[in-house]
């Protein structure tokens, strides 16, 4: 008897806002040279203090967010590796046009040093003031723009897909099979909601021998669950690295996800990101299965997932017979036989024309 084992990983889910009649728009300029600035996250904040739009800059600065309703608005901007910042309150009306230009900030972000103290300290949902908020804000930045390049259909990519079976090592592949996929930029994984995985956890059993693994998507990352059921610590990482790790702030009976959020220390460009599974049944070791996704600044400045991968364990049955009460019995019992991987690699990009963004 054999398992099923399906993985369903999910990085850059997007989710649509509906068209409105009311758009603020402006360009976004350097504050000390005036320059267009392109690539900048420009967030449209509700009275409460949530989100409700988002955007890019365009080629020449310029920018476009279609407010849900009329109400009262504030807009938030970042670029990676510089400050945030954020204008007063502001009104739209319905079927407004509101023109809002924005100096973009030139002080650049020091990331924080890796102290005794940033180690041993997991937080949930770090606040201003927190070593681990400095990487949040760079990590949420990056996976906005991300999300967005890829819903505004800015370039077409040729890319590779594939599965291999490993041994449970991964040192060596046992077979591999991979295919070309062209055609316009897509979220490279399927997406499950960060409600259920909140209820059912990262690894889901459906019928008696198919179990699906999942993975943390950018909606499952930058959700309010994620930062409620997951705390943050600052941690020293190699060849010039510095990564946000995270890891279930609670226990859970079902299983989780850990990991951590690699960013350049010089620039504060979000890398990559490595995870591994808890709670793994069959006793299988946590090291050998999870994910790892690279993430890329192409010279257009969009950001894309350059390569990624996720792993889940293969079980076989191993059968044994032993003698009891003079009868021969037979033993099932299930065995770590391989490693199933799913990944793909974009080889090719090609830049279309820049379109605005809702």
């Amino acid at each position: 008897m054999s398992r099923t084992i399906s993985l369903v990983s999910a990085l850059l889910a997007l989710s649509t806002t509906s068209a409105s009649a009311q758009v603020v728009r402006g360009t976004v300029v350097d504050s000390l040279t005036g320059a267009p600035v392109r690539d900048a996250l420009v967030l449209l904040i509700g009275d409460d203090g949530v989100p409700r739009a988002r955007a890019l800059s365009l080629d020449a600065g310029g920018y476009e967010i279609a407010a849900p309703s009329p109400g009262r608005y504030s807009i938030r901007t970042k670029r990676i590796g510089y400050r945030a910042i954020q204008s007063r309150p502001f009104d739209v009306d319905e079927g407004e046009v509101r023109v809002y230009d924005i100096l973009a900030p030139t002080i650049r972000v020091s990331l924080p040093s890796v102290t005794v103290h940033a180690q041993r300290h997991c937080v949930v949902r770090p606040g201003d003031g927190i070593p681990a908020f400095q990487l949040w804000e760079e990590v949420r930045t990056a996976l906005y723009q991300t999300q967005l390049a890829q819903r505004g259909d800015l370039f077409q990519t040729t890319a590779r897909r594939w599965t291999r079976e490993l041994d449970t090592l991964a040192r060596f592949v046992h077979t591999d099979s991979s295919w070309m996929l062209s055609g316009m930029a897509q979220r490279p994984f399927a997406a499950m909601p960060a409600d259920h995985l909140e209820r059912v956890g990262f690894i889901e059993r459906k019928g008696k021998n198919t179990w699906y693994f999942y993975a943390p998507d950018a909606d499952v990352l930058l959700s309010e669950i994620f930062l409620h059921n997951y705390c943050f610590r600052v941690v020293e990482g190699e060849d010039g690295l510095i990564g946000l790790a995270f890891e279930p702030a609670r226990k859970r009976k079902v299983a989780d996800v850990q990991g951590v959020l690699w960013l350049d220390a010089e620039t504060a460009e979000l890398r990559h990101l490595e995870f591994t599974y808890t709670k793994l049944p069959w006793g299988v070791p946590t090291s050998r299965v999870g994910g790892r996704v690279e993430f890329e600044q192409l010279a257009s400045g969009v950001w894309i997932v350059r390569r990624w991968y996720v792993r889940a364990p293969w079980m076989g049955v191993e059968r044994t017979f032993f003698r009891m009460g003079g009868s021969l019995q037979l033993r099932n019992r299930q065995r770590f036989v391989s490693i199933i991987e799913h990944g793909g690699e974009v080889l090719e990009t090609r830049s279309l024309v820049r379109l605005s963004m809702r």
